[in-house]
């Protein structure tokens, strides 16, 4: 069940030790993993810092930043692969080499909660749609004039409504519905539902991520 270096496999446990997810599967005191740290330092400690990598931009760098389909908080690729190959090579140390993957289309379950991704991008879609529908209603009945005549108010409003019509449908358990929440649209925008790194949003945030970067 043990790798080198990595520990339990987290595909292997989902939903037979939880537990042992819950407390991580890495001894953080493995002499190849503080090695490796250590190599990575400065980068670690800055994983999540959009400044310090601005910071590394070269002249050439600064100046197509200034080109008007780039916003100041545009990072260039180049820097950006080198910041994502560090939170990979992370990952594997802490989750294990099949504890995440690198699709970006995974639609199996969340390798630590076990939700089916495909589920939560369908509840998604019928909520999107169901939104749309009721806000062009509201536009032919002469409710508003048109999309942008709709307040943020009105929008929670009908957020409400929409929510309550799926959860009374009956589709979807009470696990599904609650990590649904954190990609709710808002007015005029929305955040697609996607896996990042074969987990759910929720357990990407709260499990995942605490996990990386430098600990002191």
């Amino acid at each position: 069940m043990w790798s080198t270096g990595l520990g339990y496999k987290s595909r292997d446990v989902v939903g037979i030790m939880y537990w042992t997810l819950s407390k991580g599967i890495l001894n953080y005191t493995s002499p190849a993993y503080q090695e490796w740290l250590l190599e990575n330092k400065t980068a670690l400690q800055n994983l999540w810092n959009p400044s310090y990598w601005k910071s590394q931009m070269t002249d050439e760098e600064r100046e197509m930043r200034r080109h008007p389909n780039r916003s100041i908080d545009w990072i260039p690729i180049r820097l950006t692969k080198i910041r994502d190959r560090v939170r990979e090579e992370q990952m594997t140390w802490v989750l294990g080499e099949d504890g995440w993957t690198k699709s970006r289309y995974h639609d199996g379950p969340c390798y630590r909660c076990g939700i089916e991704m495909k589920r939560l991008k369908q509840y998604q879609r019928e909520l999107l749609g169901l939104m749309e529908e009721m806000r062009s209603n509201a536009i032919k009945q002469g409710t508003f004039k048109d999309i942008w005549d709709v307040t943020d108010e009105d929008f929670q409003d009908m957020l409400k409504q929409a929510l309550a019509q799926i959860a009374d449908s009956g589709k979807y358990t009470i696990h599904e519905i609650e990590r649904s929440v954190s990609r709710h649209p808002e007015n005029h925008s929305h955040r697609m539902m996607m896996s990042q790194y074969g987990f759910c949003p929720d357990c990407y945030t709260d499990w995942v991520e605490p996990q990386l970067g430098w600990r002191d």
